[in-house]
């Protein structure tokens, strides 16, 4: 299962970067070094700094000089903070973020769905690491039953930014500990690790949310014990030891 899988995402990949790569070709994606000032009164200014104190800020736009007064004031970016582009887009180069994604799996082997959150800081302007959370549901088919199990996974990521276009394409992993949400009872799983890699891409937007669609593979190890029926209505008792491996299509935003 793990080799057809892999071999999927192998035609997954290819796909997706035939794509991105096309289309951060077709258009103009350099970024500019300029720094956005958003005022309280919603009014928004996109230049060049070339001065400021603790009370006022000049700014150079179109070869004009402005005077801004810091208690006008409600955000700055500065040009060293962001990739900013002329459609007035951005994307942010430092500070902590935060983001959360939903999954699926996109293969026939059976259904699996996660709910991700985490919390990262950028190192530099392409490498970020931090810590995640997420709750993921696997259903995985053994002989032709269903076997079910859940999981709550905490650990670690690292994503690494490969472009510096309007549509950044990121490479991303992931190590956790897949902790089980059915220890009692009859149908039970242990904790195991849990592993993902994969390609994505954030779209640069005017506001400090970002839209982000990414292609990962994941695997997740576990083993236990599950009763189902047979076709004859007679319970039979599955014991197994797998790693659960698939395709997952992720979607989801960034905040900061």
């Amino acid at each position: 299962m793990i080799i057809k899988n892999v071999f999927k995402f192998r035609w997954y990949f290819f796909i997706l970067i035939c794509f991105l790569t096309t289309q951060s070709n077709a258009q103009d994606n350099r970024p500019i070094d300029k720094s956005i000032i958003y005022l309280k009164n919603g009014s928004i200014y996109i230049g060049d700094i070339i001065e400021e104190d603790d009370d006022k800020i000049k700014m150079e736009i179109n070869d004009s000089e402005m005077t801004i007064y810091r208690s006008e004031i409600k955000r700055m970016l500065y040009a060293e903070d962001i990739l900013l582009y002329q459609n007035g887009k951005f994307h942010m180069l430092s500070g902590f973020y935060g983001s959360m994604s939903s999954s699926s799996a996109i293969d026939g082997d059976g259904f699996s769905s996660h709910i991700e959150m985490l919390l990262n800081y950028r190192i530099n302007d392409r490498l970020s690491v931090g810590v995640n959370v997420g709750f993921e549901n696997n259903e995985v088919i053994i002989s032709g039953f269903d076997i079910d199990t859940q999981f709550t996974s905490i650990g670690i990521n690292a994503k690494y930014y490969i472009t510096n276009t309007r549509k950044r394409i990121f490479l991303y992993s992931r190590l956790a500990q897949g902790i089980s949400e059915l220890t009692d009872g009859r149908d039970v799983h242990t904790n195991g690790i849990n592993i993902q890699n994969g390609i994505g891409v954030t779209f640069s937007s005017r506001k400090m949310s970002k839209f982000q669609l990414a292609l990962g593979f994941f695997s997740q190890k576990t083993e236990g014990t599950q009763y189902s029926e047979d076709v004859l209505g007679q319970e039979i008792k599955i014991d197994y030891d797998i790693w659960i491996a698939r395709p997952l299509l992720k979607i989801g935003f960034v905040l900061r």
